[in-house]
């Protein structure tokens, strides 16, 4: 597990307004997740305790000179969420899955599973990105490719 960030990463989250002692209050966000029906596991609530609500910016995985973004504001993320989708993407992850944010300017949503595990995913597509949120900071930060969506 990845307990410190590369200098490229931690400068990613610094330009976001994150630092050692970053931490907020994700009593709200639990209660409007829950209230809408997702599972919210005690990683997923560590996690946003830890990097919610930053919008993080940084090259393109697939082209270098453009911009990419990704935030970790799970109540947006949700609001376009569909219960019938998300049940999808929870049989191809193979647990329960709660929406922390999303990736690739908006385009696919951020999914933790219970044991940290960080997913991808968009239409009918899931990816699995890290094992960790952190992990997953790294990858998106670094512009680490996806692999291929999971059966």
């Amino acid at each position: 597990m990845v307990t410190e960030f590369s200098p490229h990463t931690e400068r990613c989250l610094r330009d976001a307004g994150w630092n050692e002692n970053f931490r907020i209050d994700v009593a709200p966000i639990v209660r409007l997740l829950e209230d809408d029906g997702f599972f919210v596991s005690p990683a997923a609530t560590s996690f946003l305790e830890d990097f919610g609500s930053l919008h993080l910016s940084y090259p393109h995985f697939q082209d270098p000179t453009s911009v990419d973004s990704s935030h970790f504001d799970a109540v947006r993320a949700a609001d376009a969420v569909f219960p019938a989708r998300l049940k999808d993407w929870e049989a191809k992850a193979g647990e329960p899955l709660t929406p922390i944010g999303e990736a690739f300017r908006e385009y696919m949503t951020l999914l933790m599973s219970p044991t940290g595990a960080v997913f991808a995913a968009m239409d009918d597509f899931v990816y699995r990105v890290a094992g960790s949120g952190r992990e997953a900071i790294r990858a998106l930060c670094e512009g680490k490719e996806l692999g291929a969506p999971l059966d």
